[in-house]
């Protein structure tokens, strides 16, 4: 069978620099100090896989395990360091939907505009329009600013506009938690109807009865590593085992822990970690710095997390999870921003992170939050769903206002 992707010895690094300029002062006085040294992390190490056209495989594996970076590389939006990567046909991609829309285009400037960056001609963006605005549910605000969508309305757009491009390859990171169960629904329906269409899937999911159901095999990645590659009931029970291990912790992290001497080891239902760094407190705050645990869906939100070091680690890297009350994992933020993880950790100290819009349909949400080494090998503090929050839309709210 032809194959449709392939990955040959794929390696990828991130590398950054201690000193990296922070101004442009730092930048001109420092340039000839920083011409050597630095640090790097290798993302991924020796991948080989080979997908057949027309193959669903499925991606499984821990935060930080390599998987957002596969797709990226075979995308064409990174180069690997190392090896090669060969695609037999065009790539659609579902990796961040909306990247790229312009609040102050209406829906259908999105559409062309969004289609075109794709790869599609004019004339192949014309013909989908109509299926593209019907599965979006948006024929009466088509031509209305983006910027008047509701969070749910934007993301049913930018879903329907990825799912509709008639690429022999498609890859999704994460991207089916879109609207409310209903639409959820319609978009797994979808996904099989392309499947059974002939097209090549690579699907990155938490979301393990999803891979079973759809994927024909699945890649489980480890540390940057392909450790297991095969039959899907088989990967999915091994990496299920080792998430849940005793009380809820990875036995990987069971492992590394029971060999740090003195170091102190909690494990739970809802949190595990070293505690070498802990999470001390969570809040959930609006654009105005008040704290909340209700926000408007596409309104800014910053997550503050306190925390406290018991121990000579002097960088870390913070992450939050959202999930649906389903327990659909839908957003994920963390401090690892092109490759350079959080540096110089005091004794106690507060991190905040942010996102502009909060791009969610309406519903009680549910938040992991963890710190792990630079290498995503160890669990600090993970606190799983131990903080909620609920999102509401005004734009719907005043909408059924005025109908009723």
């Amino acid at each position: 069978m032809r194959t449709a992707v392939e990955a040959m010895g794929v390696w990828k690094r991130f590398r950054w620099r201690e000193d990296r300029p922070r101004n442009l002062k730092e930048s001109i006085l420092g340039l000839s100090r920083r011409r050597n040294g630095g640090q790097e992390f290798w993302g991924l190490r020796d991948i080989n896989i080979s997908v057949a056209q027309g193959e669903t495989l499925g991606l499984i594996g821990n935060n930080g395990s390599g998987k957002t970076t596969t797709l990226k590389l075979i995308s064409g939006l990174m180069v690997p360091t190392r090896g090669s990567i060969r695609t037999a046909d065009r790539v659609s991609t579902m990796l961040e939907l909306g990247i790229g829309f312009q609040a102050d285009f209406t829906g259908r400037e999105n559409v062309y505009t969004g289609g075109i960056i794709a790869g599609l001609t004019r004339k192949e963006i014309h013909e989908a329009f109509p299926k593209i605005v019907e599965f979006a549910e948006l024929e009466q605000h088509i031509d209305c600013p983006v910027r008047t969508y509701s969070t749910g309305m934007y993301m049913r757009l930018a879903f329907s506009l990825a799912i509709h491009i008639d690429a022999p390859i498609l890859l999704i990171d994460e991207a089916l938690a879109v609207g409310d169960r209903s639409f959820q629904s319609k978009c797994v329906d979808r996904l099989f109807q392309i499947k059974n269409e002939g097209t090549t899937i690579l699907l990155v999911s938490h979301e393990l009865k999803m891979i079973e159901s759809l994927c024909d095999r699945v890649c489980w990645l480890e540390n940057g590593r392909v450790r297991q590659i095969g039959d899907v009931g088989e990967i999915v029970a091994a990496y299920s085992s080792q998430e849940r291990g005793a009380g809820g912790a990875p036995i990987g992290a069971q492992a590394r822990s029971a060999n740090r001497g003195q170091r102190k080891l909690v494990m739970g239902e809802s949190r595990w970690g070293s505690l070498e760094v802990q999470i001390e407190a969570v809040k959930l705050r609006d654009e105005s710095g008040i704290e909340k645990d209700t926000f408007e869906a596409g309104c800014r939100m910053s997550i503050d997390i306190k925390y406290r070091r018991y121990s000579a680690v002097r960088e870390a890297i913070f992450q939050v999870g959202f999930s649906q009350e389903n327990g659909v994992k839908c957003l994920d933020v963390n401090t690892w921003a092109d490759g350079i993880p959080f540096r110089e950790l005091d004794d106690r100290g507060c991190i905040s992170l942010s996102i502009d819009h909060l791009h969610l349909s309406e519903g009680i949400y549910t938040i992991d939050v963890g710190v792990y080494s630079t290498d995503w090998a160890e669990i600090y503090d993970y606190h799983w769903r131990a903080y909620s929050f609920e999102v509401f839309s005004r734009s719907r709210h005043e909408w059924i206002k005025r109908a009723t």
